[in-house]
């Protein structure tokens, strides 16, 4: 009889670990609470293909996910399922996230993923034009698919192989009979109008029920105490996702999205088969399931949004739809791995629990299936019927009319308990049945010593007629009993083959895969080693231009340096010159100066000639005061020449400045050293007509007291 397994929930896990167990000879029916395929977790999420590279080494995550995406791709081909390889771009908005994208580029190379690269801001701009970031990684191998046509490619072949699914059956809890080695269901059906449970019996169970699989978990009835135990969530992550209200704007070709947060891997931006774009989702805690999206999460959205694609503020996000992640964990927890819970969790051998099947839940869902039914139990007949030999050989040699054991034997379902007889135990059962043989001759003899030699010969001949009558029933029930057991034992290899035939099949797509993916590297690598080429070739052309162009430069420079000899030359000359004026007015503003001084000697002793008179005659006093002021008018007069003089000073320095403006460093020496010289010829200037003004103000103040003197006295 073929074994049956029970499949709890039909998401993309349930029907995966379906399609697998029933592809494998077992006999699988799967039960559903809802009316239909992936209702719940596997048909509200981005629907995208991971590549493998945030997960911790060494996690079910991370070898799932890894192997899962292959296989995955090469379903979809074979299946014709809608997908696309268009790749993905994680980009720091920041400097400070540099380093946290090195890490998940290592991290990536360790769980083997070979292919993320690094891009710079440039790069990441010719990929994504709109996109806002300070660099990035990019991953070719991440991809979209259409979730639901990949269940329906999922339930079909499933079924194809003999596999059914019973929809809003809701199962409750399940039990396990050491005793038959069976398992029993017990779930609600729409169907039922009372509060009455039905129950299935089966041989193995898969929990794979999503959301639901911690309380399936918990609810289980273990012959002994399990532990650990898988707590039910009390608050469910939940994740928000929205999209631009204009359909007719698609502002992407790859997928965007920004360093992970805490939760989950950010509100980042997804598209789907026909390229309209989505965005999430966020991590919002809720204490009940609830796919409602509240509009007013937009704003927050778009904020997180702009962060790396800014344009977003000119657009309209609305609600989409929502998704509960199957998280295992609460807020404050560190993530955890999925979790396959087998016998070596909980000490039931044939029950699996799958729980915490979040993100990569979608890619891993196949190799997951794998690594779940190649979890149960692969029993032998001899493993399973080795206590029955002894009883086979006693009942095969009773009596008939004691015989407490009658063989009900069907070609194509022979009773379980049919066990094989090998030589030594053929032996025996011979040996057996000649002592019985002789034990009978031994009974007629003594019984008919009174008859004659040819009654007993009769009754020797009945009796060896009645052994070899016993021996030829023995003899076809054994045959009988071996011919059902070899039928077993061909159907239970004929389902190891498929299975090893099925693993060495994997095993040869994952090394053609991996061969595949090594020719590519090395085709890469070859366009790599010739664009180096080229790229070489192309530097030795620019090297030539170079020196060509440095020669020229060098002669040009020469030609420079002649004419700056020939300027310096120049410059020399008019330096001289310079020199010469600035002697020539030094000389005349010391003859200037003289003079004045001079003038002003001249003009001290006529006021004290003219005081003198003035003493004897008012008339000499107003002579003597227009003199004075006939001498400031030509003292007025003379420093209005000095002016006009340094103005001419000006006008020669500029003239010289502007024929030394092309100079190097000579000229500005140049000027910084006549700067100098007619600074300290203003300082000297400055001086004396400071001087001269002092002492035109102390004859004033001398003249002015002895004019108060005159009047005093007279």
């Amino acid at each position: 009889m073929d074994k049956v397994l029970a499949v709890v929930g039909a998401g993309v896990v349930g029907l995966a670990v379906a399609r697998q167990a029933a592809r494998r000879g077992l006999q699988v029916v799967v039960l559903e609470r809802n009316g239909g395929i992936g209702q719940e977790c596997s048909g509200r999420n981005s629907e995208v293909i991971h590549a493998g590279i945030y997960y911790p080494t060494n996690s079910l995550k991370a070898k799932m996910c890894v192997r899962g995406k292959a296989m995955l791709y090469e379903f979809c081909r074979d299946y014709r399922v809608p997908h696309q390889q268009c790749g993905k771009v994680i980009v720091a908005t920041s400097a400070s996230q540099i380093e946290t994208l090195q890490r998940i580029r290592a991290k990536a190379i360790t769980n083997g993923v070979h292919d993320v690269e690094f891009m710079s801001k440039s790069q990441i701009a010719q990929m994504e034009p709109d996109v806002q970031c300070e660099g990035g990684l990019f991953s070719p191998s991440t991809g979209i698919v259409d979730s639901h046509a990949l269940m329906l490619a999922l339930q079909g072949d499933a079924e194809d192989h003999g596999a059914s699914i019973a929809f809003h059956c809701a199962v409750e809890k399940g039990t396990f009979n050491p005793s038959s080695n069976q398992f029993e269901l017990f779930y609600r059906s729409s169907d039922s109008s009372d509060d009455t449970m039905d129950v299935l019996p089966c041989d193995y169970v898969i929990n794979c029920a999503g959301l639901g699989a911690p309380f399936f978990e918990n609810s289980f009835q273990y012959p002994s105490k399990a532990s650990p135990r898988v707590a039910s969530p009390t608050v469910f992550a939940k994740g928000n996702y929205f999209r631009l209200e204009s359909t007719s704007h698609k502002p992407f070709r790859h997928l965007v999205y920004p360093v992970p947060e805490a939760g989950g891997l950010g509100v980042h931006a997804t598209i789907d088969m026909s390229g309209n774009v989505r965005f999430g989702p966020d991590v919002e805690w809720v204490s009940s399931i609830n796919y409602e999206v509240d509009p007013a999460k937009a704003e927050l959205f778009s904020s997180r949004i702009a962060t790396y694609w800014p344009n977003v503020l000119n657009h309209t996000l609305i609600p989409d739809y929502s998704g509960i992640r199957p998280k295992v964990v609460g807020p404050q927890e560190a993530d955890s791995d999925f979790l396959l819970l087998d016998h070596t969790h909980h000490g039931v051998p044939g029950l699996v629990h799958c729980c915490g099947i979040e993100s990569p839940g979608l890619t891993s869902s196949l190799a997951i299936s794998d690594e779940v039914v190649s979890r149960l139990p692969t029993l032998t007949l001899r493993q399973l019927h080795n206590a029955w030999k002894l009883f086979e050989i006693i009942t095969a040699i009773m009596p008939k009319a004691t015989k407490t054991y009658e063989r009900q034997t069907v070609a194509s379902r022979a009773f379980v308990n049919a066990s094989p007889v090998d030589r030594t135990e053929f032996q025996s059962l011979a040996s057996l049945v000649r002592s019985l043989k002789d034990e009978s001759c031994l009974h007629l003899k003594l019984e008919t010593e009174t008859q004659t030699e040819v009654e007993v010969l009769h009754a020797q001949m009945a009796s060896t007629r009645k052994g070899l009558g016993k021996i030829a029933e023995l003899v076809q029930d054994d045959l009988a009993a071996l011919r059902a057991d070899l039928t077993l034992e061909m159907q239970a290899l004929q389902v190891d083959c498929i299975r090893r035939v099925d693993e060495l099949t994997a095993t040869v797509e994952r090394l053609a895969f991996r061969f595949s993916r090594h020719i590519q590297d090395c085709q890469k690598m070859g366009d790599q080693v010739d664009h180096l080429t080229e790229q070489l070739s192309e530097t030795n052309t620019h090297a030539q231009q170079f020196e060509a162009d440095l020669a020229h430069k060098h002669e040009q420079m020469t030609l420079r340096l002649t004419a700056h000899d020939h300027i310096a030359v120049r410059v020399t000359e008019l330096a001289k010159a310079h020199a010469v004026d600035m002697e020539a007015v030094e000389a005349r503003m010391i003859r200037l100066v003289a003079a004045m001084k001079d003038h002003v000697q001249d003009a001290m002793t006529a006021t004290e000639a003219r005081w003198d008179v003035y003493e004897t005659t008012k008339v000499r006093h107003d002579t003597i005061m227009h003199s004075i002021i006939h001498d400031m008018i030509q003292l007025r007069d003379q420093v209005g020449n000095v002016t006009v003089l340094y103005h001419h000073v000006e006008q020669v320095i500029s003239q010289a400045q502007e024929r030394t403006s092309s100079m190097e460093t000579q000229v500005t020496a140049m000027e910084s050293t006549t700067h100098q010289a007619i600074q300290a010829v203003e300082d000297g200037i400055e001086k004396h007509l400071e001087a001269v003004m002092e002492t035109l103000e102390l004859a004033m103040r001398l003249f002015h007291d002895r004019t108060m003197k005159s009047n005093q006295t007279g």
